[in-house]
C-alpha cells in the first residue's frame, strides 16, 4: 500500500511539475512575445515621429488619416510619397508682388516678403542647393538687382548694385554656395552670365558665351548647362572648360531632375512646337511632351519635384504641375516662376 501511494505520489508530483513547467514557459513566451512588440511599437513611434518632423506634416486633406499619441496627424498618402514638395514663387497678394511658398499639393500658403508698395521688377526666386537660401531679381526705385534672403523670408539683403535696366533669369548657386551666378544685360540683346561671392565681394564677368545667355545650370560637380535667347540649349565641357556643345536645340529654362537622368525645358525655337514643355535624358536624348498650353502660351520655369515625378512650371501667372508621364496636369495656385526647394 505504501509502495502504492509513492507511485501514486511520484505520478501526482510529476504532473504539477509538468504543468508548472508548461505554465512556466507559458509566461516566459508571452513575456518575451510582448517584449518584441514593444520593441516594434517604440521603432514604429520613432520611425513615425522622425518622418513628422522632418516632413513638418501638418495636414487636414481628405485622405485616411492615422494618429499616435502625442504625434501630428499623418496621411497614408504622405508616407507613401514624396512627391509633396515646396516651391518658393511670386504672388501678387492684396495688389502687392511678394515671394511666397506652397506646397505642392496646395498645402501650407505662406507669404515670405512683406513690401509695402508694389516693386517695379519681383522674379526669379531661386533656392540655394541645401535650400536654405533665396536670390532672386528686385527693383525697388534704383534699378533692378540680386537679393537674398533665408528661406523663411528673414535677412533680406540686397547682394548687387548694378541697377540694371533689364530682367534677368533664374539665379544659380554654386555647389558649395559661394558664389552666385546671375544673367547681366548691358545692352539689349547682349547678354553674359557674371558671378558673385554670397559675401557681396568679386562681382565680375564669370563668362560670355558669345550669345544672349538667359541663366546656367549647375548639373552636380561636373558640367554647366545654359540657354541662349531663342532657344538652345547646351553643355559644357567641365566647370572650369567651357568649351560647349549644342545639347537641345530650342530648348530653353532647363531644370535637371535630382539623381540628374532628366532634364525638363521649354521649346522655344519657333513653329507650332513654341511653349510646350517637354522632358529628356540628361544627355538631350528621347524628348518626350509633357504639356501643350498653346504657341502663345508660354511654359516657363520648370522645376522637378524632389522625387523627380512631377515637374512644375508657369503660365499664364498659374502655376501648374504635371506627372513626368504626362499625365494628371492640374493648377496649384495663381503666381509666377516656381522653383522647387530641394530639401
Amino acid at each position: 500500500m505504501e509502495q502504492h501511494n509513492f507511485f501514486i505520489n511520484r505520478r501526482t508530483s510529476l504532473k504539477l511539475v509538468l504543468h508548472f513547467t508548461n505554465k512556466l514557459n507559458y509566461y516566459t513566451l508571452m513575456k518575451k512575445y510582448n517584449q518584441i512588440i514593444a520593441i516594434v511599437i517604440s521603432i514604429c513611434t520613432f520611425v513615425t515621429l522622425s518622418y513628422s518632423q522632418k516632413m513638418n506634416v501638418h495636414t487636414n486633406s481628405g485622405t485616411s488619416q492615422f494618429q499616435l499619441s502625442g504625434i501630428d496627424s499623418i496621411t497614408f498618402s504622405d508616407i507613401i510619397s514624396d512627391s509633396i514638395s515646396t516651391i518658393a514663387f511670386v504672388k501678387t497678394v492684396s495688389g502687392i508682388k511678394q515671394i511666397c511658398t506652397i506646397n505642392t499639393d496646395g498645402s501650407n500658403f505662406t507669404q515670405l516678403t512683406s513690401f509695402t508698395t508694389n516693386p517695379t521688377v519681383l522674379n526669379k526666386p531661386s533656392y540655394s542647393p541645401d535650400g536654405s537660401l533665396i536670390a532672386f531679381w528686385l527693383n525697388t526705385g534704383s534699378g533692378i538687382n540680386v537679393w537674398v534672403m533665408n528661406s523663411n523670408g528673414s535677412n533680406l539683403h540686397q547682394l548687387t548694385f548694378n541697377n540694371e535696366a533689364y530682367i534677368g533669369e533664374r539665379i544659380a548657386f554654386s555647389p558649395a554656395m559661394d558664389t552666385v551666378y546671375y544673367r547681366r544685360t548691358t545692352v539689349a540683346g547682349a547678354a553674359s552670365i557674371w558671378k558673385i561671392g554670397i559675401n557681396g565681394q568679386n562681382n565680375g564677368l564669370f563668362n560670355d558665351f558669345t550669345g544672349n545667355e538667359f541663366q546656367i545650370t549647375f548639373v552636380d560637380h561636373s558640367y554647366l548647362l545654359y540657354d541662349r535667347f531663342g532657344g538652345g540649349i547646351y553643355k559644357t565641357n567641365s566647370l572650369t572648360d567651357l568649351t560647349s556643345t549644342l545639347l537641345i536645340s530650342g530648348g530653353q529654362w532647363p531644370a535637371t531632375n535630382y539623381n540628374l537622368t532628366k532634364i525638363a525645358y521649354c521649346y522655344y525655337g519657333g513653329g507650332t512646337n513654341v511653349g510646350k514643355t517637354y522632358i529628356a535624358n540628361i544627355d538631350g536624348s528621347s524628348p518626350f511632351l509633357l504639356s501643350d498650353e498653346g504657341s502663345s502660351n508660354f511654359a516657363t520655369m520648370q522645376s522637378f519635384t524632389r522625387d523627380g515625378q512631377y515637374v512644375v512650371y508657369s503660365v499664364n501667372s498659374n502655376i501648374k504641375i504635371v506627372k513626368i508621364d504626362g499625365t494628371g496636369l492640374r493648377t496649384i495656385t495663381t503666381g509666377d516662376d516656381p522653383t522647387v526647394k530641394p530639401n
